[in-house]
């Protein structure tokens, strides 16, 4: 999300389309990552670690991000 919102002042964008840019950076992808990762006979209990981590940090992320911008 920070290289994103230096890309967007970057760009000029303004308020709304960077917040709307920065919320869609900070949500997590784990929808398709733990499906993924059991197709292709990974590590489901690393998979899952990583997603529960990933998203406990997206919240914190788009707290910030509702709050700032």
């Amino acid at each position: 999300p920070m290289l994103g919102w230096l890309c967007g002042r970057w760009l000029g964008l303004g308020a709304l389309e960077q917040k709307l840019i920065m919320v869609l950076l900070a949500t997590p992808t784990a929808v398709i990552s733990y499906t993924k990762v059991v197709e292709l006979e990974g590590s489901p209990a690393l998979a899952s670690g990583s997603i529960v981590f990933s998203t406990l940090l997206s919240i914190l992320a788009l707290v910030i991000i509702v709050v700032a911008f």
